[in-house]
């Protein structure tokens, strides 16, 4: 597969490049985006140089870009740009950033997507009446367009400051930053550390939670030690929503909770989350297993089918951190862990069981080596579980070791100021190399070469590359109508 992998990226790369001999700006930055969802799919390397310099490429090609440091003039102090991607509500870090600034003095204009309006309920209630305010960009008329819009926002606001917290594959909003060196000080906020990721050109600062994503920032994407910056982020608890209930009765009854996107509970070849759950609720009569996620449900189906009147699955709710409240264990996912339920498990005082897989999940909570929550195998993990289970005193005495696990709303607003003034945070973390060979094998397991070439390519942002690649769009173009037919 590699060699089939190498190649389509040869491949990709020189249509970029050729894009850009032709003045096609737009069709090379669609290729690069092809790229970048096909390699953080692969994730089988964490930064691609050829990718990055196309990137610079195209900053200098376009007149408007390339004048842009130029064009924003004398910069404000005062004044920060938040740029957000993903334009989401209560999932990621948008939230936590937005309440902090709402209640520190700078001028803040918090940019996202136009398809994000009224989308946000959340973010608009912790800014109203603040100094923050929402600028919304049109990303859907292609990637220069976008750019465009975003450096508008540059050269009208003049910031000192700004935060990149993006998409792996965002070519637009990567070539905005790249033109911004030495003009503003540019923050990335990594969410995504474990994987591939556009942008390493175009951040001064890589802001990470933990010492695995310092060590692959420093190691394998190429920063000097001296940009990594450490801030955890604040897990923002929505106390304001009320408990919706189960849709199953639980009388005489203990949950064991456990959400995410249910991918990652997938790719392993012994199936290992499955069967941990299993054993559990096979062992304890009295425990109903409840999951939230969105995705390939097919092992919870036949879970279910095994224990009925045990085993219960919804798609995500606004009031899971109730649910959380109201569980006797928070059970994380394998192989791949879920770092924010693991912060809010710890929040509710919830022990989140998780089995380690190499490294992955270390440093999400303060003095997690203490905590306990941590199993090198299955047995020990199962064993621990049982006496949770069953000796009371045992499950209060160490969910009273998670007071303290996870950063506070004022420490993380103290030191998010202490970043924009002094670049420098409370917070350091050993950085060292890190083997992920067995994680990034998983990747390869679970990899569709042909149906990640077709997904990648035949974005509706990409329909420049119809040309090159028609028969994938032909086949994207036939599966739609299809599904539209049967519907």
């Amino acid at each position: 597969m590699k060699e089939q992998v190498n190649l389509f990226l040869k491949e990709l790369k020189n249509i970029a490049q050729k894009s850009i001999l032709n003045h096609n700006l737009e069709k090379a930055l669609a290729v690069v985006n092809s790229a970048a969802t096909f390699l953080y799919q692969y994730n089988q390397t964490y930064t691609d140089k050829d990718l990055e310099d196309i990137l610079l490429d195209i900053g200098r090609k376009d007149q408007e870009l390339k004048m842009l440091p130029q064009n924003i003039g004398m910069i404000d102090e005062r004044v920060v740009v938040f740029y957000d991607r993903f334009g989401l509500d209560i999932r990621g870090w948008a939230l936590c950033y937005m309440k902090a600034f709402a209640k520190l003095n700078y001028q803040v204009y918090y940019v996202t997507s136009s398809a994000a309006e009224g989308k946000q309920p959340e973010i608009d209630v912790a800014i109203k009446n603040s100094n923050v305010h929402k600028v919304y960009i049109d990303f859907s008329q292609g990637y220069l367009s976008w750019a465009k819009e975003l450096a508008n926002v540059f050269k009208k606001y003049r910031p000192k400051t700004a935060f990149f917290y993006t998409t792996p594959d965002d070519v637009a909003g990567t070539i905005v930053f790249n033109r911004l060196q030495g003009v503003v000080t540019r923050y990335q906020i990594d969410l995504t550390d474990h994987a591939y990721w556009l942008g390493v050109n175009a951040v001064d600062y890589c802001i990470e939670s933990r010492s695995i994503g310092a060590g692959i920032a420093v190691c394998h994407r190429g920063f000097k030690q001296e940009h990594i910056r450490i801030l955890d982020g604040w897990p923002v608890v929505h106390d304001d929503i009320p408990f919706a209930g189960f849709d199953f009765s639980t009388q005489g009854k203990r949950i064991i909770f456990s959400g995410g996107a249910l991918y990652k509970t997938l790719g392993d070849d012994n199936n290992t989350y499955y069967k941990m759950i299993s054993h559990i609720i096979r062992k304890h009569k009295d425990i109903i297993f409840y999951y939230l996620g969105n995705g390939d449900q097919s092992e919870l189906i036949k879970l279910k089918k095994c224990y009925p009147e045990q085993v219960y699955y919804a798609y995500e709710r606004k009031d899971f951190f109730e649910i959380m409240k109201r569980c006797v264990l928070y059970f994380n996912t394998y192989p791949m862990f879920g770092g924010l339920m693991m912060r809010y498990a710890a929040m509710a005082g919830k022990l989140p069981i998780t089995l380690k897989h190499e490294h992955d999940a270390d440093g999400i909570l303060f003095h997690q080596k203490e905590l306990g929550i941590e199993y090198d195998d299955v047995q020990t993990l199962l064993a621990d579980v049982d006496r949770l289970l069953t000796d009371e005193d045992y499950l209060q005495e160490r969910e009273r070791k998670m007071i303290g696990a996870t950063i506070l709303e004022e420490d993380f607003r103290r030191n998010l100021k202490s970043l924009i003034e002094r670049q420098e945070t409370e917070y350091s973390v050993p950085i060292e190399p890190v083997d992920t060979k067995k994680f990034r094998d998983e990747y390869i397991a679970r990899f569709d070469f042909n149906k990640q070439r077709e997904s990648c390519i035949t974005k509706r942002m990409n329909k420049s590359l119809l040309g090159e690649y028609p028969f994938l769009f032909a086949k994207r173009f036939f599966k739609v109508a299809v599904n539209k037919f049967f519907k």
